[in-house]
């Protein structure tokens, strides 16, 4: 997932997804997932990313993680759900606007 070109950009929104997440900025979250609205395999991998960064807070916790790990379990939950959605052929703006709240509410 890192290994293409777009990949640093991608961390840097899952991250910045995480931290509004963490601040629970609804207005940041929904800002970041907006790059991702047209472009359904960059929404799905953009949640992938957070959904993989969210389960490294789990297992080994650092202080300086935007997330708790029983706030990453349950942001990497409403993750898995929107990618389920995705996958099913939802509508990737309805899909990432109901994410952000979900995140924003974990």
């Amino acid at each position: 997932l890192l290994q293409n070109p777009d990949g640093d950009t991608l961390l840097r929104e899952a991250r910045e997804l995480a931290a509004a997440a963490a601040a629970r900025d609804r207005y940041a979250a929904l800002r970041t997932l907006a790059a991702a609205e047209k472009d359904k395999t960059r929404a799905a991998r953009l949640i992938e990313l957070l959904r993989s960064l969210c389960g490294a807070w789990m297992r080994a916790p650092a202080p300086e993680d935007p997330l708790p790990p029983d706030r990453a379990a349950r942001a990497a939950r409403q993750a898995g759900r929107a990618l389920a959605a995705l996958e099913a052929n939802a509508n990737p703006r309805l899909t990432l606007t109901a994410l952000a709240l979900r995140l924003c509410r974990v």
